[in-house]
Order: C-alpha cells, then structure tokens, then sequence
C-alpha cells in the first residue's frame, strides 16, 4: 500500500502520486500495489490507476460523507468519485480502466520536484523489474504491464517476460508505438531472429530481413490482389496455423506490432494447446506421444487455392517439407502441448489418409472456444506470443480502411 502516513504532515513528504511509478517498478509481479493518500476527486483515482495502481483506496471522501449524512453520506461521496472517474475516462477517450497507463499523463517533472530516493540495492533490482501480469483469457493470455518496450530492457524484464510467456503464452503490450530499429532490438533480446527469405512477403516498404507486413494494402495504398501470390498467401493467415513450424529449426517467438488499424480492427484468435493438451483421453495421449509430423507451407497454401505455379523457384528451394514431434515439452515448465498448424500434412508412418483425419481431429480439439482467446487490437498494440504451445489464425476482414501489423520472430536455436 503506497501512501504518507505518519508524514503527510512533514514538509519533505512526498504525494504518494509521485512515488507510485518506481514503487510499482521496483515491485513488479511480487505483489499487487494499491494506492492509499490524495484521492481528492475521480481524476486523482484515474491518475493512480494509470500509474500501475490495481486499486485506490478513497477513505477519507466516504468519511466526510458519513460527517455529513451518515450511510447515505458515504454513499454519496463514492458515487461522486465513480461519476467524476467515467467522466475523465470519457475524455481521455478510454472506454475500459484496463486501457489506462502513464502515457495519458504528462511526463514532465512534478511541480515540486521531491528529494531523490536512494536506488535499491542492485540485485534486489534486478529480481524486481519484471512487467506487471495480469491474466486475460480464459487459461491463457495476459497483458505486461508498467513496460516501455522502446527502451532497452533489462537481463531481469528479458526473463520476466520469458517466464510469463511460458506461464500464459500470449502476451498484450498497450501502447508501444515502436519504431523498425526497436522492434528489431526487442527481438534480437530473445534469441536470432527469423530470416524472411520468401519473395511472396516482400514489397519495397517492408524489404527488412526480420519483418513482415501482414497487410490489406500495397504499398501505394491500393488493395492487395487477394489472388496474387502475397495475397493468397496472407489469406492462409485465416486457418490456424503456429508460426515457422514448417521450417526447421522452427520459431520459437512471435512479436506482432499494430502499425496502422481500422476504427473498428478484426481480431486475432489463439489456441491454448497445452490445455486442450491435458484435456485429452490417458488412450489418446499414449497413441501420439511419439508421433512425428511432417510441416509443408505449400500444404497449408494449397488448402486456400495456392498452386505451386504461384510460387517461386527460390520458394520451392528454400522451404523444403520439415518434420517436427506431435506433443511438445516445454523446457521451463515441463508441461507438454500439442503442436500443430495448417502447414501439418501428415503424420509419419501412419496411412496418408489416417494421419491427416487425426491432425484435423485435434485441430478442431484444440481450437473449440474453452481454449481460445479472441484478441481485440488496439492502436500500438504489440503482442508476443510463444509458439511452442499456441496456435492463432486471424479474422476475416472486408473493410476498405488499411490494415497493417509488422510481424518478427525469434528462431529456435537447435532443431526441433
């Protein structure tokens, strides 16, 4: 609990307002910060929550209510703060708490600039800087907060951020207007990047190695030919599918960056495959503990209208068929998942026919609405997730307005 009691009446005490941002910081995911001290009106209850409060304490309003009016009172002072707070909500253009955070404030120094609090020692620092989780889905997906991903992250938000993706999968980033160079830079922290190598991804603007466009626009700004082969390529993006599994080694990490979006953007749908892993029959498991499947992004191309005259040469030549293991252990949990994608052809040594019905009986296991989180983009998103244990698929959208997200990923290191 943040608050100046037994100093509020010193001169060197500080509002509690100006000590919430290193205290929520510094706490990271140890424990849930409240706000207690200088709640005058909603704007103030707003301003803590936007600095990383998960609740404010408002005693001192409802106690003057009860002065006043008793119960009725009390009553009345909270309503007060609750319309005060929608109202300021409503012209920060925030329909949700959850959309709050530090950038509607503005970042300058206080008024009165406090004395400088002495730094924690450094490695109870490190062991505190990691975001703020807070799950979203179902039994999965959660959203990091009280992180700048433009600046350079430390070892301790690296592995933080790692742990919580093991831990959730999905992660939701608000308001991260990055540029390429950051973007970049956030990546290479989790490992090599993934090389872009396929000509069908690549226009003028989006010619970096790392990154990818998934766009409904060309260049110029003129719809993509949903039969060209960029477009018929993105359209595959529509089936669930695991990002990279049809190379090898495959991904490992996915960060998708929110570049331009419609008033009203499609979402993007992920698939917890470790629960719809657990939720198998003990007959089934054992059936496919071993099974090994092989990974082709022409297979998965071809079931949208994709021929293989559409593609290049070099294609051909640089996405040779890949074989991957049917369940997954992931290393810092040791749970295990499914691992599945529409680039999933078939299962070795079983019957063509019989292989491809029991990948397309746990894909539809897997994809049933328990296990899905459906995500609901908002302008600078970035969402990470981990593609060890998650598949995702996007939403069909038939809107004029562009549409742009910047895709990266982060390769495994050794075969899978």
């Amino acid at each position: 609990v943040v608050s100046n009691h037994g100093g509020r009446n010193l001169d060197a005490s500080i509002p509690p307002l100006f000590a919430l941002p290193d205290i929520v910081e510094r706490v990271g995911r140890r424990a849930e910060v409240f706000m207690d001290g200088g709640i005058m009106r909603g704007s103030d209850v707003v301003k803590a929550l936007s600095l990383g409060a998960k609740a404010v304490l408002v005693g001192r309003a409802p106690l003057w209510g009860v002065a006043v009016a008793g119960e009725a009172g009390a009553k009345r002072a909270l309503d007060i703060l609750a319309e005060e707070s929608l109202r300021v909500l409503g012209q920060l253009g925030r329909a949700r708490v959850e959309e709050l955070g530090p950038d509607i404030l503005w970042s300058g120094p206080p008024p009165v600039q406090p004395k400088q609090i002495p730094p924690l020692p450094t490695s109870l620092m490190e062991s505190t800087m990691s975001p703020l989780i807070h799950p979203i889905g179902k039994s999965f997906a959660a959203e990091a907060r009280a992180i700048d991903l433009r600046a350079p992250l430390a070892d301790a938000q690296i592995d933080g951020i790692e742990q919580a993706l093991a831990d959730f999968g999905v992660l939701v980033f608000r308001r991260q207007p990055v540029n390429d160079d950051q973007q970049q830079a956030l990546i290479e922290r989790f490992g090599p990047p993934s090389l872009v190598q396929l000509s069908e991804l690549k226009t003028a603007k989006s010619s970096h190695p790392h990154f990818f466009d998934v766009s409904t626009v060309e260049d110029d700004g003129s719809p993509i030919d949903p039969e060209s082969a960029r477009g018929l390529y993105l359209r595959g993006n529509l089936l669930w599918h695991t990002d990279g599994s049809q190379a090898q080694p495959p991904i490992r990490l996915t960060a998708l960056s929110a570049r331009e979006l419609p008033a009203d953007p499609p979402d993007t749908e992920y698939a917890d495959m470790r629960a719809a892993y657990d939720s198998l029959g003990a007959e089934l498991k054992a059936r496919i503990e071993h099974c090994q499947v092989e990974h082709s992004i022409f297979y998965s191309r071809a079931k949208i209208g994709m021929k293989m005259t559409d593609w290049s040469a070099d294609a051909m030549k640089k996405r040779p068929p890949v074989i991957h293991p049917l369940v997954r252990t992931h290393p810092r949990t040791g749970r295990k998942s499914l691992y599945l994608a529409s680039h999933a052809s078939h299962i070795i040594g079983l019957p063509l026919e019989e292989g491809r019905a029991l990948i397309e009986e746990l894909t539809e296991h897997a994809t049933q609405r328990q296990f899905v989180y459906a995500h609901n983009w908002q302008p600078h998103d970035l969402v990470m997730w981990d593609d060890r244990w998650t598949m995702h698929r996007a939403v069909p959208y038939a809107g004029s307005a562009p549409r742009m997200l910047r895709w990266s990923g982060v390769r495994e290191v050794a075969a899978v």
